[in-house]
């Protein structure tokens, strides 16, 4: 099977529907016009006291001496207006929507990437096409099964049984950290896995389901899943909201880690944006600083937002 045609065609200055939906909203207008990035602040602030259900403070999972703080509000009700809180730093954790909130650190940053403007590498072509060969995917509700937790509860003993990677041993292959990750976790569910990985009990079909299953936007939330003939090989979580996707998580099975399932999920994801008419692709927090998270540069054309801050800025690969 050819890659898919992800040819650059342009960026459409106009806004879609949801944008305009979402703005007039926010804003009291009863007039969909405009392609202006408004100032939200103040309405995010608004959204965040009215939801606020607590912060969750640890170690942070993924800089090394640092401390961690996670604000979480209550996402039910919330529905598209996600789409924009994406923009301002927030991730989708089942029915709760959170962001870290860790003072004066703004290291973990939103990158999304073009859908249409999306340009693979060699070597993520070549990863796609052997992808393509190997596996075959289904799109469909997110749903518990008894497979799932055991394929998960795999990959959790696989990932966290990893020996460390000295800086110089690193590989210049972005498939190496695409898929000794998670495409789309982030602090708070890695931190879980950990738990769950050293000791501290099974994950039960309940938490599953917490995490994987549920979800405030309700048929938005979708699951995409992988196969080596009629054997399961990877889940993956994916939100859509408005213009977006998001990815949430994904999980595999380490007997197929050779296809590097990580990368080849990510970009069978932006395929699956564009073809739904989806102009961004969220693959979770850039962390320049941590491999786990800095893979995502790699995928490109993106644009990256610090966390506080107005405006996006366009990078290309490094």
């Amino acid at each position: 099977m050819n890659f898919p045609p992800w040819v650059p065609r342009g960026r459409r200055s106009i806004q879609t529907a949801p944008e305009r939906a979402i703005q007039a909203l926010l804003t009291g207008s009863r007039r969909f016009s405009g392609a202006v990035d408004l100032p939200l602040d103040l309405s995010i602030e608004s959204l965040e006291g009215q939801l606020y259900l607590g912060h969750i403070n640890s170690p942070c999972s993924y800089l090394p001496g640092r401390d961690s703080s996670l604000m979480f509000l209550d996402g039910r009700g919330i529905g598209q207006l996600y789409r924009l809180m994406l923009d301002r730093g927030y991730r989708r954790h089942g029915n709760h929507l959170y962001r870290p909130d860790c003072g004066a650190c703004s290291e973990c940053q939103v990158l999304r990437i073009p859908t249409e403007d999306f340009a693979p590498t060699r070597s993520q072509r070549r990863v796609f096409k052997r992808g393509q060969s190997a596996f075959r995917y289904e799109v469909g509700p997110t749903e518990y099964t008894p497979e799932k937790l055991a394929l998960y509860e795999r990959y959790l003993a696989h990932q966290h049984a990893r020996p460390p990677v000295a800086p110089q041993q690193q590989s210049d292959d972005p498939s190496a950290h695409a898929d000794a990750a998670s495409a789309g976790s982030e602090p708070e569910s890695d931190a879980k896995a950990s738990a769950n990985a050293n000791g501290e009990g099974s994950l039960s079909e309940n938490s599953y389901r917490e995490f994987f299953v549920d979800s405030f936007l309700g048929a938005g939330t979708s699951e995409l899943r992988l196969y080596v003939d009629d054997r399961l090989a990877g889940v993956a979580i994916l939100d859509r909201a408005g213009d977006a996707l998001s990815a949430v998580y994904f999980y595999f099975e380490p007997d197929f880690a050779r296809l590097s399932p990580g990368t080849y999920a990510i970009l069978l994801e932006l395929e699956l944006a564009r073809e739904w008419g989806l102009k961004w692709f969220y693959p979770g927090y850039f962390i320049r600083d941590c491999p786990a998270m800095s893979y995502k540069q790699n995928f490109g054309p993106h644009e990256i937002r610090v966390p506080g801050e107005s405006v996006w800025k366009a990078s290309k690969r490094t």
